[in-house]
């Protein structure tokens, strides 16, 4: 009757099961996460800002790349989408990064590979393009009520032309209450 009776094989069958079942409920719970919500994929590899402040000291090159340069290859590698550019920023194995740009000569970020901290600051500093077009609208706020709707692009705000989403959100965000 008391667990530490029984044959070694039968408590190895009932701690591998205990283990197996919870392996079985953690890939259960992911895969319906990843079947309702999906995968983040961003298919652009132009750049659409750059947090200068934010750039590790040996990346500061990269603030003089113009916005909408496009990212071809990070370290040798064709990159297709913006989560090739960060995870070959964050994983890389040697000690530099080079970034290859259309229309550019390559930058060379020499950052060893167990600079893990300013990898991630890099990768977070820069950001990829993207356009001014509205995926939500909350309830109840301003947007709702001045009729703007999923969908619709932000061409202007205050006569000021808007091209990417980062422009609407730097004319947005210090006009807290202000009409705009």
């Amino acid at each position: 009757r008391v667990f530490e009776a029984k044959p070694v094989w039968q408590r190895m069958i009932i701690i591998l099961s205990g283990v197996t079942l919870n392996a079985l409920f953690a890939l259960l719970i992911f895969t319906g996460l990843a079947w309702k919500n999906g995968r983040h994929y961003d298919p652009t590899t132009t750049l659409g800002h750059v947090a200068a402040d934010s750039l590790p000291p040996e990346a500061k090159a990269f603030a003089s790349i113009p916005i909408g340069t496009r990212i071809t290859a990070v370290d040798g590698q064709v990159v297709k989408a913006w989560d090739d550019i960060t995870e070959r920023i964050t994983a890389g194995g040697s000690n530099q990064i080079i970034f290859a740009f259309e229309g550019h000569p390559d930058l060379v970020v020499p950052l060893h590979r167990d600079a893990l901290a300013q990898r991630a600051a890099l990768a977070g500093a820069i950001a990829p393009t993207q356009f001014a077009v509205l995926g939500t609208i909350g309830q109840n706020t301003p947007a709702q009520a001045a009729g703007l709707a999923v969908g619709d692009s932000i061409v202007a705000i205050n006569g000021a032309p808007i091209t990417w989403w980062l422009d609407a959100v730097e004319r947005i965000q210090p006009s807290a209450g202000k009409p705009l």
